[in-house]
């Protein structure tokens, strides 16, 4: 139903007007106040009330140094959790408790936690088991307190090869912006004969299923991917960039890069909504930095990557192991030969040590929004108990 249609002509001023009140309020609030009425409860967890947040959420905080949080692995005594950070400062902004409840995972509260990804309010995190040989995979909406957990069952499904050797893997995670769907790619690298091989799948929170993907990858990124833009996910291989179309679902091995495929200190990143590569030079106090000229290289089109060299940045103060990102108030976030956190930013011409809270050096863009999942339940804090979700 319309938000005209939901009240009387002469109404729909103070219904918009209401409307555009609460699209302005932190998203606790929002939980709270849905308690206040069914009208508010009915407006609140409209379609279009979410997706108009989550449009506000996103372009209100673009380039807000104040605002802008990142979410990431954090000790707290003896045990992990999730926090947020300002990374401006590296200040801890506060601990986003946990993913799962005791009702979900006895064995696990509070340990041996690892994020995967951070995307549109909704934050992927993975749960090592006691001997770290597996993990339990949730999908967590931090601000509205709701979570799901990814079957990971399924996967062992697949026709795989014989793996003579333990395989090692890892996940990502990312929101497929044309089908509206978050995914999770989890990839293997086992060894037959001393020769490596890969091996991926990808679930689909609509679907709630795992796919496998074909055909096999060739190549996959050191580590993991380095940035997800425009719908794929990019990082460093051996042979070139490798890039993951999140909606077709397959992989685009051995692009193109500026640079020889073995200089290892370079990333991937999001540069100002392009494509971008960027690498220490020298000693490690100056930074060059290209940008891809065309995505159609990754639509299978057989178009050659061409890179523009867009930025030399010296006088770092410090020399610079390698890039980590950039941020949309124009700062990039380094590690220093030392392993310390720097930030330079580029309109301000100066590098500042930044001293992170975080233990790991992956770390996620996170806003706050009500976007929800199918089959989200209600994580209740205070029983450790988890509830179906009402939305």
């Amino acid at each position: 139903m319309s938000r005209s249609a939901a009240t009387a002509p002469g109404e729909n001023c103070t219904e918009d007007l209401l409307f555009q009140i609460l699209l302005r309020l932190p998203v606790k609030s929002l939980v709270r106040f849905k308690a206040v009425s069914k009208t508010w409860l009915s407006l609140t967890t409209s379609p279009d009330f979410v997706k108009s947040q989550l449009r506000h959420a996103l372009t209100s905080n673009a380039g807000d140094v104040d605002n802008t949080r990142l979410v990431s692995l954090h000790k707290s005594g003896e045990e992990d959790s999730i926090a947020l950070f300002r990374p401006s400062s590296g200040q801890l902004v506060g601990e986003l408790k946990f993913s799962y409840s005791q009702h979900d995972n006895p064995d696990n509260l509070g340990s041996n936690c690892f994020v995967v990804g951070s995307d549109i309010g909704v934050v992927c995190v993975g749960v090592w088991n006691s001997d770290h040989t597996s993990s339990d995979i949730y999908l967590w909406n931090p601000a509205t307190n709701q979570s799901k957990s990814i079957p990971n069952k399924d996967i062992d499904e697949f026709e795989t090869p014989h793996i003579a050797s333990d395989p090692t893997e890892f996940f990502e995670f990312a929101f497929d912006p044309i089908d509206s769907d978050f995914k999770v790619v989890k990839t293997f690298t086992y060894k037959n004969n001393d020769e490596a091989y890969y091996f991926s799948a990808v679930y689909s929170a609509k679907k709630n299923s795992w796919r496998e993907v074909k055909p096999n990858p060739l190549d996959i990124p050191w580590g993991t991917f380095d940035v997800c833009i425009h719908g794929y996910l990019c990082g460093r291989g051996n042979y070139g960039m490798v890039a993951f179309d999140l909606n077709k679902e397959v992989f685009i091995c051995n692009v193109k890069l500026p640079i020889p495929n073995d200089a290892s200190k370079a990333c991937l990143m999001d540069f100002k909504d392009s494509i971008a590569l960027v690498i220490p030079q020298g000693k490690g106090d100056k930074i060059n930095l290209w940008t891809l000229d065309d995505e159609a290289c990754l639509n299978g089109s057989g178009l050659e990557a061409s890179w523009t060299l867009m930025a030399s940045i010296d006088h770092l103060g410090s020399p610079v192991q390698f890039v980590k990102g950039y941020l949309d108030y124009g700062d990039f976030q380094l590690v220093s030969e030392s392993e310390n956190c720097l930030s330079y930013n580029e309109y301000k011409n100066g590098t500042g040590k930044v001293q992170f809270y975080y233990e790991t050096l992956k770390a996620f863009k996170y806003t706050e929004t009500l976007v929800s999942i199918s089959d989200f339940k209600q994580v209740d804090r205070q029983r450790q108990k988890c509830l179906p979700s009402k939305l």
